[in-house]
């Protein structure tokens, strides 16, 4: 169209139509990009036709026409295009400039380098494995055979997953091994040894026949040495118990054994038990009365010296020989080398047995025909150890009676009426072959409880109602660390009030409060799971006396609680990292080149989890003609002579990169004299589960199972651009070592192995140290055993105070619920809405989103929902806790462990830093604050319920 002049002229070049470019900049503080383009197609376009127009340019006022059919116009249109493109790329590249606004991994990673900083590659997985071995077919283990060695470098593959790819371990270093340490199994009793006051006690089997009334004897080496000790006691039974379950019988007695008041002990020196069968009488106690008979005959007697004189005359009577007793009848049942007491009754008639008693030991046994005191008959000779007392009680030889036939029992060991907890660790053997282990896995059921009494409360930890327990209801202990401070004898007397977490038989988690009189331990059931744990050993010692056996002391305390029966120790343990071994021949070394390149043929690069300053060790190794050298961070500064390397990572690969002469040495020159011997595998891949490392791909002599006993942890992608752009700045806020306690937290932070950390100082004798609250990748579990705990705090030792003490632990994650009512915009579908509602619930309260001590309030939930397209109004109705684990990992992350809300057990121990109250609308989260007397609890992190259940959306009318 062209211009006709005129005032009604709608060519649009004479109006309207203003210069746009060079476009106002304005880069307010704290925004995500940098805005720098002058302009855009349009903005350039509209320019340049408002030139066209322009008085400054006089000469162009005779191009008319503004139709994108016209040449020039097509050409002005076209420049806009070009503009554009280089205005966007000068963006772009302004924006790669700045660490906060750059896009680009390249970036990033170049810009990082300025500083100082590598990008961190990914790091291996790692974990404890416990290697299974057999014997020869028909040989039974040897505790004195000499362990074998399986090498390190020993590889491992596990069962993959659903979706997944196996993954490749090998282990860390050399171990011995030995069948016998497959499964040790723990104490689960104790050697008998009586005990001033002792009642009871459990007998092999349950045939015993023994019945309540029956006396038994319990006697040891004092009595067998010494016809004068009095260390043996002869009690009368009040309860017998058959256990077929157990195959034991619980046996009870009226009275404690020993005599306290002159102080003498039960049998200590290899002590027996006995049942007494048969109560005898002496020969003659049923002699006729001398009385009954005739005069003449009484006087004949009397002469003779048989019976004595006087109105009620009795019969003499009196010993049959030197350490001989002879019984009323043939008792065939009596054996040589058992046991005789003779009761004589006295004043003392409160005990049971009645009477003076004494015992004898019996020599030999014969039968023979006697005749005394009017009386013929068949009876029993003993020939006994001692002729003490045996005048005095011939001389009562109506009233005494013989408790014979001692049938020997067998005693077992007793069982210890507590499960297996706490850091140490009591083994039923002695085994001095274990002082050089270092670590061990522990695999055993969980301890159950039933109800003694009815009334206990079960308190659900989802909020729901209580529940009482009946007569014989079962739990199952799910948390040790409650019970850290119960004593092994607290159990044994049933004393005590307690609160323990514990799962119902419905697998629903909670907790009880008891006194433990009150509770029983209950034996396990086949279908129960066996839980595995590994623990680091500080101190493996043998424990002296009648129960020698060995103690194993760990560095830290069981996470788990353990019925004692079910429980074994497997000693065969080591580390293992992900990652595969290979050998590459890189090239050929070139004197005359320098900077020469060789990229590894496989990727990635394994880098494993080490005490350095950032938690990661390369496992590249570089031979060139045989001589092994060095990798360095950068050639910079280097000596020419020096035979170093450095790498490069880019996009996953790896470059090995050498010197030129003035800063390391030139390759020297070969063919194919350039090796290189590394790992590959690493990442995420490799946090495998408990359990599912079972392949062995290497078989040393005698190996026959391997398994991961807990989840695979550590393992590490590559940092991304975000990741980059968060630490980058921190390494300069540490310079590789820790001196504030920020440095600590920021040390920490970027550490290979973890995501999150918090760090406070606390008083540690005269001086103080630091207490870490650590969460590993995408926040799974880090228990007291797990290697990056020790290799962070080890660095932080090498890298900061030495003589600061520091103490790292595993964070709290809660879990929590919420219920809300949602007004739906009618023009949306309110499921996709819902969904929606969901999806950003679920992304706000993750664990990546969240931080140590960040509450959680129904302000913020609504703000959420609110924002969600398709919501007009949101009441939040009720935020509450769902569960708490100790290890973190309450998320679907592996396998968790819950304990009561923090605030129903520490409110007595810390000083809070802020109010500490749960409410319908807000929950606060713990943070360590420092302590006087004990070391903090972990900080706190709330994350949302995964379950759907928990977000209860209802409708608002």
């Amino acid at each position: 169209m062209s211009c006709s002049g005129n005032a009604g002229c709608n060519c649009g070049c004479c109006a309207g139509i203003a210069v746009q470019t060079p476009d106002l900049e304005q880069n307010r503080p704290g925004l995500p990009e940098v805005t720098y383009r002058v302009g855009k197609w349009a903005t350039f376009k509209d320019s340049m036709l408002a030139r066209l127009s322009s008085s400054d340019y006089p000469a162009l006022q005779q191009l008319k026409t503004r139709d994108n059919d016209d040449f020039t116009i097509a050409f002005l249109d076209a420049t806009s295009v070009v503009l554009d493109v280089l205005t966007f790329y000068q963006e772009r590249l302004a924006n790669e400039s700045y660490l906060r606004t750059a896009g680009q991994l390249r970036s990033l990673v170049e810009l990082s380098r300025l500083i100082g900083y590598q990008p961190a590659p990914g790091v291996s997985a790692a974990c404890y494995v416990a290697f299974s071995l057999k014997t020869a077919p028909g040989q039974a283990p040897d505790p004195n055979a000499p362990a074998i060695t399986i090498p390190k470098g020993t590889q491992m593959q596990s069962v993959p997953a659903q979706n997944a790819k196996p993954q490749t371990f090998e282990t860390s270093s050399d171990i011995p091994a030995k069948p016998d340490w497959n499964a040790l199994p723990v104490m689960t009793g104790t050697k008998w040894v009586p005990q001033m006051n002792d009642i009871s006690v459990y007998l092999q089997g349950t045939a015993t026949s023994l019945q309540p009334g029956d006396l038994i004897l319990v006697v040891g080496n004092e009595r067998k040495n010494s016809a004068g000790s009095e260390n043996w006691d002869v009690r009368e039974i009040t309860t017998v118990t058959p256990d077929g379950e157990n195959n034991v019988t619980y046996v009870e007695w009226s009275e404690g054994l020993g005599y306290p008041p002159t102080n003498v002990q039960p049998a200590q020196d290899h002590p027996k038990f006995y049942a007494l069968r048969a109560r005898a009488s002496l020969f003659g106690y049923n002699a006729v009365n001398p009385a009954l008979l005739a005069g003449t005959t009484i006087s004949a007697l009397q002469t003779a010296n048989l019976i004595t004189s006087g109105n009620n005359p009795e019969w003499i009577f009196g010993s049959p020989g030197k350490n001989l007793i002879d019984l009323d009848a043939v008792y065939n049942k009596m054996t040589s080398s058992g046991w005789i007491a003779l009761v004589r009754p006295d004043a003392q008639i409160s005990r049971s047995p009645a009477g003076f008693i004494f015992l004898y030991h019996v020599n030999s046994v014969t039968a023979i025909s006697h005749s005394r005191y009017g009386v013929s008959s068949k009876i029993t000779r003993a020939a006994v150890d001692t002729n003490t007392q045996l005048d005095s009680y011939y001389q009562d030889t109506r009233e005494t009676s013989a408790l014979v036939q001692s049938e020997r029992l067998t005693v077992p060991l007793q069982p210890l009426f507590y499960p297996l907890y706490g850091s140490s660790i009591d083994l039923q053997d002695l085994r001095p072959d274990l002082a050089e282990a270092t670590v061990i896995a522990v695999s055993g059921k969980l301890q159950k409880l039933s109800a003694k009494i009815a009334g206990i409360i079960f308190t659900p930890d989802d909020a729901s109602p209580t529940v009482t327990l009946d007569v014989d209801d079962v739990v199952i202990i799910t948390d040790a660390a409650p019970l850290q401070n119960v004593s092994n004898s607290a159990w044994q007397q049933g004393s005590g009030n307690i609160t323990l977490s514990v799962e119902d038989v419905t697998g629903r988690p909670g907790t009880i409060t008891a006194d433990l009189k009150n509770l029983a331990l209950t034996p396990s059931s086949k279908t129960d799971p066996v839980i595995s744990e590994c623990a680091l050993v500080t101190v493996i010692e043998s424990t002296p006396g009648a129960t020698a056996h060995t103690l194993i002391t760990l560095k830290s305390a069981l996470m788990n609680c353990y019925e004692r029966k079910t429980t074994s120790v497997n000693a065969n343990v080591v580390m293992a990292t992900n990652g595969q071994s290979v050998t590459d021949i890189l090239g050929n070394g070139s004197a005359a080149t320098p900077n020469q390149r060789f990229a590894l043929k496989q990727s990635p690069l394994t880098y494993v989890q080490a005490a350095t300053p950032t938690g990661r060790q390369s496992s590249l190794e570089v031979d060139v003609n045989g001589v092994k050298w060095t990798e360095v961070q950068t050639l910079y500064q280097q000596p020419p002579s020096g035979a170093v390397f450095t790498t490069n990572l880019q996009s996953g690969n790896t470059t090995v990169l050498f010197g030129d002469g003035v800063e390391g040495t030139t390759l020297p020159t070969g063919q194919n004299n350039i090796r290189a011997n590394y790992r590959i595998g690493s990442g995420s891949a490799g946090n495998v589960d408990a359990g599912t490392l079972t392949t062995l791909m290497d078989r040393p002599l005698g190996v026959n199972g391997v398994t991961n006993p807990q989840s695979a942890t550590g393992g590490q992608d590559p940092q991304t651009v975000a990741d980059i752009r968060t630490d980058a700045p921190q390494s300069v806020l540490t310079l590789g070592r820790a001196v504030s306690i920020a440095d600590y937290q920021s040390y920490a932070s970027t550490f290979a192995g973890i995501s999150k950390a918090y760090a406070i100082w606390i008083p540690s004798g005269p001086g103080r140290g630091v207490f870490l609250t650590v969460a590993g990748v995408d926040g799974e579990a880090l228990p007291a055993s797990n290697p990056t705990l020790g290799y962070l705090t080890t660095s932080l030792k090498n890298y900061g105070n030495p003589l600061i003490p520091i103490t790292a632990v595993s964070f709290f994650e809660t879990l929590f619920g919420l219920s809300a009512d949602v007004k739906y915009d009618p023009a949306y579908d309110q499921p996709t809405v819902q969904a929606a509602v969901q999806s950003a619930l679920t992304g706000e309260y993750s664990f990546a989103n969240r931080d140590f001590g960040q509450s959680v309030s129904s302000d913020e939930i609504a703000t959420v929902i609110q924002d969600v397209p398709g919501v007009i109004a949101v009441n939040v109705t009720e935020i509450h806790t769902v569960a708490t684990s100790t290890a973190g990992d309450l998320a679907g992350r592996g396998g968790a462990i819950t304990v009561p809300r923090l605030n129903a057990w520490l409110s007595q121990k810390v000083t809070w830093t802020r109010p500490f109250s749960d409410s319908p609308t807000r929950i606060c989260a713990y943070v360590p604050v420092p302590s006087l007397t004990a070391l903090p609890y972990p900080a706190e992190i709330l994350v949302l319920d995964p379950d759907p259940k928990s977000v209860k959306l209802g409708v608002m009318q």
